[in-house]
């Protein structure tokens, strides 16, 4: 295990999830709190799904994941981004 950390890219790579770890432990609440667990987890599907045509249609996956997840969010959603509003 010591030998591991002598590497820079393991160190780089233990800093990284450190950093993750802190800073998505508290997006993980804010999205708790503003009941949208399962909305995320839709998103997450929907840029997989765009990911895996991005592939097969031979064009950049990110660019189609982003499009697919934007396609999939509801327009309620889009508008309330920046200000607090009610999921109801």
């Amino acid at each position: 295990m010591a030998e591991l950390l002598q590497l820079p890219f393991m160190q780089r790579a233990l800093l990284a999830g450190l950093l993750l770890g802190l800073l998505l432990s508290r997006l993980g609440v804010y999205v708790t709190l503003r009941r949208m667990a399962f909305f995320s987890d839709g998103i997450a599907h929907a840029a997989l799904a765009g990911a895996a045509v991005g592939l097969l249609t031979r064009r950049d996956p990110l660019l189609a994941a982003s499009t697919s997840s934007a396609a999939a969010t509801p327009p309620r959603w889009r508008r309330c981004c920046s200000a607090p509003c009610s999921p109801s």
